[in-house]
């Protein structure tokens, strides 16, 4: 009867895409299913990969590394998203992806650099649902089953790019690197 009621609740509140999240769990991924929280950003991070890692692996792709340098990148977006209030790839001083990952220090010549951005607040903020946003999104998917990409940082903010929403979202960036000779990779 309880799992039942259960059930019910959670189709009224977010209807049959959040039942069937619900029946999928953090899809063996742990921590997917949780918002992320400040003590928390690590195991937030690495459910994301996991769970780009294994939307790859469906497709007979190899699975992304994570490098700091490109976390460093993404969660200077992400924190800044919401520190200046916009929600873009390209800031208001018109700083794009590939310079924010360059100044992290990887190669810039014979690389590809792809970015995707994302924010929810609930239970939409969990890594689950962004990476399901992400897959069902055309470029967004495009860029986590890129062929010419390898490495992977992920960025989690706490303030949305939106004023009504501060304190309540997870924002997130994931930056993606491929080619070159990335010496000293994290």
């Amino acid at each position: 009867m309880a799992i039942v009621a259960l059930i019910l609740i959670v189709a009224a509140i977010g209807g049959p895409e959040r039942l069937r999240a619900f029946a999928e769990g953090d899809r063996g991924c742990p921590g997917g299913d949780r918002i992320p929280t400040p003590s928390a950003v690590e195991s937030a991070r690495a459910a994301t990969l996991c769970l780009l890692n294994r939307e790859r692996a469906a497709q007979g792709l190899p699975a992304l590394v994570m490098d700091a340098r490109l976390t460093q990148a993404a969660q200077l977006h992400s924190d800044d998203m919401g520190k200046r209030d916009f929600y873009a790839h390209k800031d208001p001083d018109g700083v794009e992806p590939s310079a924010r990952v360059y100044a992290q220090g990887l190669p810039r010549y014979g690389t590809t650099v792809a970015e995707n951005i994302q924010w929810g607040t609930g239970w939409l903020a969990a890594p689950t649902e962004i990476v399901r946003d992400w897959m069902n999104s055309p470029g967004h998917r495009r860029n986590i089953l890129s062929t010419e990409v390898s490495r992977v940082g992920v960025g989690i903010g706490f303030d949305a790019p939106e004023p009504a929403h501060q304190g309540r979202a997870r924002v997130y960036t994931t930056n993606f690197f491929g080619g070159g000779v990335s010496v000293g990779a994290q």
